[in-house]
């Protein structure tokens, strides 16, 4: 087991997938979006990966879960994904999307035993990396709205990744006291549905200052929440890899600087992490 963890976000165009991997290497994926020029299950073949541990599928919605196709000849241990999803709405999906949602819902819904949640602080099999789940239901017709909450804390360091929740979505979870504690002190704060208008929500900032925002998008800007986004972030060192420089920046985007790779370190003090980006 080392003193660190990797956090991964591919830049899959308008889609969403994140990798992230545990003190002990544990493999940690959430969603499985892809593009037509880049396949993160594909990347992760070709580096000899064959197990996920724990695949987090935010909702079915197809640049969260393309990449199905992609991960055959890949074990996947543990699936967690809403559970409430209404049977109407998943009959509206897409014929190829309904059946690749179908055969995980069916195929993963044991739930995780204690002895295997290295996620979970309170599991003997506890490795250091914090993983907490919220939402996964709602009240409304919009799929976006199930998408569940996944925070992370490793070692002090809060990341939240939201999936597509828009604004309705938002404001049930900010009623629930054990979110508002569990996102308490986050740093890093993935932008809800792409950085759009509709997974925007001010009140959020009521209780959470992140330091950096990461948005997963690319070329669509015309509803694009970037600059409000910005507004709300304190500023983080990042370093481009095409030159090695190092900017304080409060927004990172896969649309402006492609795969974005976090790396954070535990310390006596507690961590320091640094993020590199692909485009300057």
């Amino acid at each position: 087991m080392t003193n660190q963890i990797r956090i991964l976000t591919f830049d899959v165009k308008h889609g969403n997938c994140h990798a992230i991997w545990s003190p002990s290497g544990k493999l940690v994926v959430i969603d499985i979006g892809t593009s037509d020029d880049f396949s993160p299950m594909k990347w992760m073949k070709s580096q000899n990966l064959k197990t996920i541990d724990l695949l987090i599928l935010t909702h079915p919605h197809d640049d969260h879960l393309r990449g199905f196709t992609d991960s055959d000849g890949m074990t996947v241990k543990f699936l967690h994904r809403p559970k409430n999803i209404p049977a109407n709405l998943i009959t509206e999906l897409d014929a190829d999307l309904k059946k690749a949602w179908e055969r995980y819902d069916a195929h993963y819904s044991a739930p995780v035993p204690d002895a295997d949640k290295f996620y979970d602080a309170s599991s003997a099999a506890f490795d250091g990396l914090s993983l907490r789940f919220f939402g996964g239901k709602s009240d409304s017709a919009n799929l976006n709205n199930y998408s569940v909450v996944t925070v992370l804390d490793y070692a002090g360091l809060k990341v939240v990744f939201p999936g597509d929740l828009e604004n309705l979505g938002w404001t049930a979870l900010l009623k629930d006291e054990t979110f508002k504690k569990a996102i308490q002190g986050t740093q890093i704060l993935v932008a809800a549905h792409h950085g759009r208008e509709a997974g925007w929500c001010a009140e959020l900032f009521d209780y959470i200052a992140p330091q950096l925002i990461l948005v997963s998008d690319h070329s669509e800007t015309e509803t694009s929440y970037v600059t409000s986004y910005s507004q709300k972030a304190s500023g983080a060192k990042v370093r481009s890899r095409a030159t090695s420089e190092i900017k304080s920046r409060n927004v990172v985007s896969t649309r402006d600087n492609g795969h974005i790779d976090i790396n954070v370190s535990a310390t006596t003090a507690g961590y320091n992490y640094t993020v590199d980006i692909d485009h300057h």
